[in-house]
């Protein structure tokens, strides 16, 4: 595994690590409470680790190197037009990408950040012949995602609100990189229509 501006080689480890045990217990209806449930979900986790571990570890080491060519290009885009756009990227990657981020995310998540990060590529392979039409899809990402920060703190927790923060990542694969496609419909006014039905709490 290479190196890592995000978190040291053994939080890596431990990241990995409990990815796939997070992953494995709630598959196998952990946490449980008495002694038999136990040595079900034991054995059931011993079954599956070393392929689930193999799979996370790999995710990694993927996220890794494309975090660190990212961070490579921004180094490179030094023009002061690009400066929005660059501080937008370093913004955008540090939600994606953090300390604990494969526990924080989940195994069935991995390949979306994958993803995600594929489009920022793109968005930045593109970035210097569209400087006016990336700060156009910019703005609107940003206000969108500022329209979801102010009911996040405005309302409970919820799974809703989960997938809509989930919803404002494809929103940005679709503005900045088409061809990736997206697993769900995302528009700006499907986002804002749940924004607003999330905020009148139906």
């Amino acid at each position: 595994m290479g190196q890592s501006t995000v978190q040291p080689k053994v939080d890596w480890y431990n990241d990995i690590i409990g990815c796939a045990l997070d992953h494995l217990i709630g598959a196998a209806g952990g946490p449980v409470r008495d002694e038999a449930g136990f040595d079900r979900l034991v054995g059931s986790v011993r079954d599956g680790f070393h392929d689930t571990l193999a799979t996370v570890a790999t995710a990694a080491a993927g996220l890794i190197a494309r975090h660190a060519a990212i961070l490579r290009s921004l180094d490179q885009l030094v023009a002061a037009p690009l400066a929005p756009a660059v501080d937008d990227v370093r913004e955008h990657l540090g939600r994606l990408v953090y300390d604990g981020v494969l526990i924080g995310v989940g195994v069935t998540r991995l390949p979306d950040i994958d993803r995600y990060l594929r489009a920022i590529e793109w968005r930045l392979a593109n970035l210097s012949n569209n400087v006016r039409r990336d700060t156009e899809l910019m703005e609107r990402c940003r206000r969108l995602e500022a329209d979801y920060e102010d009911l996040a703190r405005t309302v409970p927790a919820s799974v809703e609100l989960e997938a809509l923060a989930w919803a404002l990542e494809e929103f940005r694969v679709s503005s900045f990189a088409q061809q990736l496609r997206t697993p769900i419909p995302v528009s700006e006014k499907r986002i804002r229509k749940e924004i607003h039905r999330i905020a009148r709490g139906l």
